[in-house]
């Protein structure tokens, strides 16, 4: 049963995100991902989606405050985005390679999701079925990020490690976890 207990940077930290801490957890059960995204500090500073009772796929959900995850097989440069906001919209895009051949994933029609908001916290916890993605119990490697919009409307890019000089969660050096 593999675990992990993880710690996003800011990609360039300053006063406001300096108030901020994200971490999360991710646990692998067989062919279950789950993964706890957790998020402290002055959350109403934060432009926040209001949580919704049915929740769909959308795109462009980067554009607003959105948790994210990618997931490969450590031998192949193919990959899955898994884009999650607080409201409990989500979706998943599967690339050939490093930003080459998105396509939206249609072997998902949903992610079971959870989102708490709280004034000085949050919590978003996703399960993802590995086997939709035909990875048939292979090592995986793992990238986590998130964009925070504050209510001013200014984002911060928020990621394991970040490569290159400016904000790209599909870089390889973000991809740093393994299971």
């Amino acid at each position: 049963m593999p675990q992990a207990r993880i710690r996003l940077q800011p990609f360039r930290p300053n006063q406001d995100t300096a108030t901020f801490a994200l971490t999360g957890l991710l646990e692998r059960v067989g062919d279950t991902l789950s993964l706890a995204f957790e998020l402290t500090g002055p959350i109403y500073r934060l432009r926040l989606p209001s949580v919704v009772a049915h929740p769909e796929r959308r795109h462009g959900l980067w554009e607003d405050t959105c948790f994210e995850g990618f997931i490969g097989a450590q031998t192949e440069s193919a990959y899955w985005e898994f884009n999650f906001s607080p409201a409990g919209h989500w979706n998943v895009y599967h690339f050939d390679g490093y930003r080459q051949g998105m396509h939206p994933e249609a072997a998902f029609d949903g992610l079971p999701m959870e989102s708490l908001v709280l004034q000085d916290a949050m919590r978003l916890t996703i399960a993802i079925d590995l086997t939709k993605m035909n990875l048939d119990g292979r090592p995986i490697r793992l990238a986590l990020s998130a964009v925070l919009v504050a209510d001013t409307g200014v984002k911060s890019y928020w990621a394991l490690a970040h490569g290159g000089d400016k904000p790209d969660f599909h870089h390889p050096a973000g991809f740093r976890l393994e299971f």
